[in-house]
Parts: structure tokens; sequence; C-alpha cells
């Protein structure tokens, strides 16, 4: 009965000190196993003796021999030490793994929010001349070729603060007059959205509103700015990309037509992935929703606008790999070796 109280002991002290007190740090671990399957082996090999104290069993470790009630302890402690360190090992080898997976993941985070500096690639449509689609990358504040710049806004026309990181910011920013130090001293498209939509109002999902160009003529040669809801909020929830991102380029294209047929030469448009911002929209579905409403709208048969191309500008890589897959995708279009000035 001592015996077989004792190995009891040794099985209930093993586990508290496994999993019952604090994780010992550094080299202390491996002390622990030490003492944790000296512990362990006890437990066996006590119980078998009390019960059957004629049992014998053999082996042989490094060299020497061992026999009886020894042999078990001896086995079940240098096994169970062996087994805990190849499973630290491997423990210590996934959590470095997972560490490395991590920091790859925010590297490639960081890259995607690295603006691209300027290209342009072109497709035209296969069977007819038409207008182009283009995909330009970079910032749009160089951009220079394009009369009509599309910004997308929310649906209660909150516009973007001058210093967000936003396409839309950038053109509320740069059609703004300023002093001699850059300072702003009248948001003039701000102004302007206030005239027709008093007191910023909300307005429909894919509205588009009409503005002057202001200071983005004289700097980027732009003679329109259409400013469309694409995005919409919910008080706790945020904002998020409405649910039709083809009709927002199907109205903005319709507006764009009927400048022209009053007599506008608005030949180019250039515009963003609606939503994708501050809208959370995935980049991949609103760029080929895009690409969709600008080819069956500008290809449409019979269909005449004026305009001689159009661009979708991509300032972050993975809205560039969106863009391209998109419109590579499209059977209508083959690629052009001359993208043309931006």
């Amino acid at each position: 009965m001592l015996i077989f109280c004792s190995a009891s002991m040794a099985l209930i002290c093993g586990l508290t000190l496994r999993y019952l007190t604090p994780s010992w740090r550094g080299g202390g671990q491996a002390a622990r196993w030490l003492v944790e399957w000296l512990l362990f082996a006890l437990f066996p090999v006590l119980l078998i003796f009390s019960l059957f104290p004629e049992s014998a069993t053999g082996g042989q470790l490094f060299g020497f021999k061992f026999t009886g009630a020894f042999a078990a302890f001896v086995f079940v402690w240098w096994y169970g030490v062996r087994s805990s360190r190849i499973a630290a090992r491997v423990d210590r080898q996934e959590a470095q793994t997972a560490s490395l997976v991590a920091e790859l993941e925010a590297l490639r985070w960081a890259a995607d929010r690295l603006v691209l500096p300027y290209s342009k690639s072109a497709w035209s449509a296969r069977y007819q001349i038409s207008t182009r689609f283009c995909l330009v990358t970079g910032s749009i504040e160089t951009l220079k070729a394009y009369d009509v710049w599309l910004a997308s806004e929310n649906t209660a026309l909150e516009l973007s603060r001058f210093n967000d990181a936003s396409i839309s910011s950038a053109i509320r920013f740069r059609a703004a007059l300023r002093d001699q130090d850059g300072a702003v001293i009248c948001d003039q498209i701000a102004d302007e959205l206030r005239k027709q939509v008093p007191e910023f109002g909300a307005v429909e999902p894919g509205r588009v509103l009409v503005t002057r160009p202001f200071g983005l003529s004289r700097r980027n040669n732009v003679k329109r700015v259409l400013v469309v809801a694409a995005v919409e909020g919910m008080p706790g929830v945020g904002y998020r990309q409405v649910q039709d991102i083809r009709a927002c380029v199907r109205n903005a294209l319709d507006i764009v037509d009927q400048l022209n047929a009053r007599g506008e030469a608005l030949r180019s448009l250039v515009l963003p992935l609606l939503g994708s911002g501050s809208g959370c929209g995935d980049p991949a579905t609103t760029a080929e929703h895009i690409v969709d409403a600008l080819v069956t709208h500008l290809l449409a048969p019979g269909h005449s606008c004026g305009l001689s191309e159009v661009a979708v500008i991509a300032r972050y890589g993975v809205e560039r790999d969106a863009v391209q897959s998109a419109l590579d995708e499209r059977i209508e279009l083959a690629k052009s070796e001359k993208p043309g000035r931006a």
C-alpha cells in the first residue's frame, strides 16, 4: 500500500509541476522536464512493482544494461525527457515560423501602401476604332492629359480632408484657391457642391455632381470635375462601398455625354477605383465592375460620346494588379503598344 501511495503521489506531483506551475524561462525549462519525467517515470515503476513484486524488464542504453524495475524507470525517464525536448524544439520552430510569416505579411502590407511611380498601359477595341482604355499608376497630381477627373465621395457629401491619403482629397486640394504660401483660402469644389446640394444634404447612391475645375485647370489642364456618391455611411458601422458601382460609372459617362452634346469638348476621363478606399471595397471586384461598365457603355453599338480615352488610376500595387487583370480578361480588348502621354 505504501508503494502504491508513493506512485500516486509521484504522478500528482508531476502533473502539478507540468500544468499548475508558471512556465519557467530560459534554461530552467530543461531542468523542469527532467524533474517532471523523473516523477512520471516513478509512477508506472512503483505501480507495477507494488502489484507484481517479482516482475522484471530489461534493456540497454548507451552500452549499459538495466534490468528489473530500475530498467523500466530509466527507460520511461529517458524517453519522456527526449520526447519533451523534441516537442519543445518543434514548438520553437513553429513560433519562429509564425513570427516570420507575420513579418512577411507586414512587409507585404507596407509594400502595397507605397504609391507606385507613374506608368501607363493601354487597351483598344479589337474590331473597331473607339475609345482607348488605360491603366495609369502613380499619383493623380502628375496627370495633365485628362479633361475630366472623377472623384468619389460619400452620399452625405462629407468631403475628404485635405490631408487624407485619398485621390478625392488630392483633387479637392489642387482645385482650391491658395495663397502664396500654399495655404487654402477658398475650398472651391466644396463651395460649388454646397450650392448644388444646400447644406450638403444627402444624395442617393450613384448620383453624379458636376463642378468647374478651378485650380485644376491651371495645374493639370482639367476642364471638368465630376463627384459621384460611391460610398455610404451607417452609424455604428462606418463607411462602405455602394452596392452598384457600375451605376456610378454609367451615370458619370452619361453626364459626359450630356456635356459634350452641349458643345463641351471633353475627350478624356480618369477615375479611381470608386469606393475601395474609405468604402473598403474589394479592389479586384471593384475593378471588374468599373471596367465592365466602361466597356459596355463605350463600345455599345451606335454609341458616340466623344471620349477618345478613359483611364483608371491605381496608386498601389494591389490596385494596379486588379485593374490590369480586369482589362486583360475582356475579350473585346487587346493591349496596345503605344499607351500615349499622361
